[in-house]
């Protein structure tokens, strides 16, 4: 029950598997609006065919000799299996972030573009990234304050950047603003991820320690961004793939977030 001109918030809403069919959440019937009286919402859901999708060996690690002994059962916590199953028809076994991807959809962190296409090399905006922290945390409740004069009431973004900003999380631009649809870059991200870390009572300690001058493009830190930087790089939150520059205003793509994701759950967090 919502008051009069409140507007309504549900839980993303699931739909188990039906063999081979993965369920995609795509929208509320009728669009939510703010409450003028009782009103029942249906959620719609599209149909998936789910392909499996082998998982190729590692190069770097060394081949596994055959066991003559009886086999053991697994401990709960065992390797990842040999194949995935995802709904994204853009994400090949050899993407160099096929694992953080298959992460971040099994949680339930990241969604894809659409039913069948996550996206890796597209950008992800401000006020998408504060939405997947939003919903790492429960999609906890947020009072509108009209914090940044960008950022609306009743937007999809609204409520996990006000709940950012009441955690110091993220601080706009300065001038008043946040900037929800702008693309969110890297030195951004790892701004971002730095101050979610330190308002989750992380140890971002290793940053202090962290030289990141060996990089072409060290200089073109900003200075807020390095302190951030230096712990990100030094967590593998953020990394430069294979170059040697470490791209601080290129956006950041959705593949690099869904590593920073998994990297600062499974590493960071620990």
């Amino acid at each position: 029950t919502y008051p009069w001109g409140a507007m309504p918030h549900h839980e993303l809403p699931v739909m188990n598997a039906d063999g081979p069919v993965f369920h995609t959440f795509r929208k509320w019937t009728p669009g939510i609006q703010r409450v003028t009286g009782d009103a029942v919402y249906t959620a719609v859901f599209d149909d998936v065919f789910i392909p499996v999708i082998p998982r190729l060996p590692d190069p770097h690690k060394p081949p596994v000799p055959e066991k003559t002994a009886d086999p053991v059962t697994p401990p709960a916590l065992a390797d990842a299996p040999d194949a995935v199953s995802l709904p994204f028809a853009d994400v090949t076994p050899d993407s160099p972030f096929c694992d953080d991807i298959v992460y971040v959809w099994e949680n339930e962190l990241m969604n894809g573009m659409s039913g069948t296409a996550f996206g890796e090399n597209l950008p992800l905006t401000r006020g998408m990234i504060v939405t997947v922290l939003w919903r790492m945390e429960g999609c906890p409740a947020a009072d509108y304050a009209g914090t940044f004069t960008d950022v609306p009431s009743g937007e999809w973004f609204t409520d996990g950047v006000e709940w950012a900003a009441s955690r110091g999380i993220v601080l706009g631009y300065g001038d008043g603003t946040y900037g929800p649809n702008d693309d969110v870059t890297r030195e951004q991200l790892a701004a971002i991820l730095f101050r979610y870390a330190v308002s989750r009572g992380f140890d971002v300690s290793v940053g202090e320690d962290t030289n990141i001058l060996s990089y072409d493009d060290a200089f073109d830190i900003s200075s807020w961004a390095m302190p951030a930087m230096q712990w990100a790089c030094g967590t593998d939150v953020l990394n430069s793939g294979d170059t040697a520059a470490i791209r601080p205003a290129d956006p950041a793509t959705r593949g690099e977030i869904a590593h920073a994701i998994r990297a600062l759950l499974e590493s960071v967090k620990e």
